[in-house]
C-alpha cells in the first residue's frame, strides 16, 4: 500500500529510521564515508569585528559599559589581586569552583592562607552556598563584541557559585 504518488514517499511495510528517510530523500543509500569539510569562513563574516583591532581592549570597553569591573592582571598576580578585591569588598567567606585553573593555581589554599574562609564546591552542599559572601570561578568564554562572559555548568562548577553571592 502506498502513502502517495510522490517517488520519495515510503511504503508502510518498510521500517526505515529517520536517517534512512533523509538519506533516501538525498539520493544516498548509506552513511557518508567521511563528513563533509566545512567551508572556510573569513573572519569579517564570522566575527562582528576584526581580531586585529584588539579583542582584549574591546572586551574591556564593552564589559565596562555593562557595569562590570574589569582589570587586566598577570596570572602570577591573580590570586593576590583577588584577595585584595575580596577584602576591599568585605568578603570573608568564598566558595570556589573545582575547575582546572583554580585547582592548578591553588586558589583555595591561597585564600585560606590569606585569612579568608575558602571552601571548594565539591566540599559543600547547595544549602551552604547561601552563607558565602563571594563565589570564585573561571569562565569558559569571553565575548569581546558584547562584553559577555560564558560559564558552562558542570559538576566542578555549580550554578550557585556565580548566582547566589551578591
Amino acid at each position: 500500500r502506498r502513502l502517495g504518488v510522490h517517488p520519495f514517499f515510503i511504503t508502510m511495510s518498510e521500517n526505515l529510521t529517520v536517517l534512512d528517510k533523509v538519506r533516501r530523500s538525498l539520493g544516498r543509500t548509506g552513511p557518508m564515508a567521511a563528513p563533509p569539510v566545512p567551508p572556510e569562513i573569513d573572519e569579517p563574516t564570522a566575527r562582528l569585528v576584526y581580531s586585529a583591532i584588539g579583542l582584549p581592549e574591546l572586551f574591556t570597553k564593552r564589559a565596562t559599559d555593562m557595569k562590570m569591573l574589569v582589570e587586566a592582571v598577570r596570572v602570577e598576580e591573580v590570586l593576590d589581586r583577588t584577595v585584595e578585591f575580596l577584602r576591599e569588598n568585605n568578603c570573608r567567606k568564598v566558595m570556589l569552583s573545582d575547575t582546572n585553573l583554580l585547582v592548578r593555581l591553588g586558589a583555595a589554599e591561597h585564600l585560606s592562607a590569606a585569612g579568608l574562609t575558602a571552601k571548594r564546591w565539591s566540599d559543600m552542599t547547595a544549602d551552604e552556598a547561601y552563607d558565602f559572601d563571594a563565589g570564585l570561578t573561571e569562565v569558559d568564554y569571553a565575548v569581546a563584541e558584547t562584553g559577555s562572559l560564558v560559564i558552562r555548568h558542570s559538576p566542578a562548577h555549580g550554578r550557585l557559585l556565580s548566582l547566589v553571592p551578591f
